[in-house]
């Protein structure tokens, strides 16, 4: 065989082998993406409570109250208002009575317009992990020391059944 032809075939056999890692990394990706899919937790329902409620609710520094029924193993998703320009923020909650939710996610939206001071949200998700009741409590509060703390506070009462 002269030199030529087996650069040719040496070309050829490396050009084969790429096409078939290609081919299982394609695989493996869309095998992965399919398993992930399948295991994650199921979508349920989202509470969103936004500032007009507090205003209207939480007065004398009373708590929001609101009840939300799940199934174990559903995610779902408390979204509060927050204004991060007047440096308070929701505290990470905290929750009684059965261990039946868990926190999975804290993230935060901005404001839908892009007028300074405007308000966005917070957005707490949770994983149903097991039946039973809890009582999720969330404070808003300006973090450092002497700043203002517990202006606003949401209480949600989860049933998982």
């Amino acid at each position: 065989m002269t030199r030529s032809r087996r650069s040719i075939v040496a070309v050829d056999v490396i050009r084969r082998f790429a096409v078939a890692v290609c081919l299982l990394t394609a695989l493996a990706l869309v095998l992965t993406g399919c398993s992930s899919a399948a295991t994650s937790p199921a979508p349920g329902p989202t509470l969103t409570v936004d500032c007009a409620a507090f205003e209207s609710e939480g007065s004398n520094g009373q708590p929001v109250q609101r009840d939300l029924a799940v199934s174990v193993g559903q995610t779902f998703q408390v979204i509060l208002c927050s204004n991060a320009s007047t440096g308070f923020a929701w505290e990470v909650p905290t929750w009684t009575g059965d261990p039946s939710v868990e926190l999975v996610q804290l993230g935060k939206d901005a404001p839908a317009t892009a007028l300074p001071g405007a308000a966005g949200t917070q957005v707490f998700t949770f994983k149903a992990t097991a039946a039973g009741t809890t009582r999720i409590e969330v404070v808003y509060s300006q973090p450092w020391a002497g700043g203002m703390k517990g202006t606003l506070r949401l209480v949600v009462t989860v049933t998982v059944s």
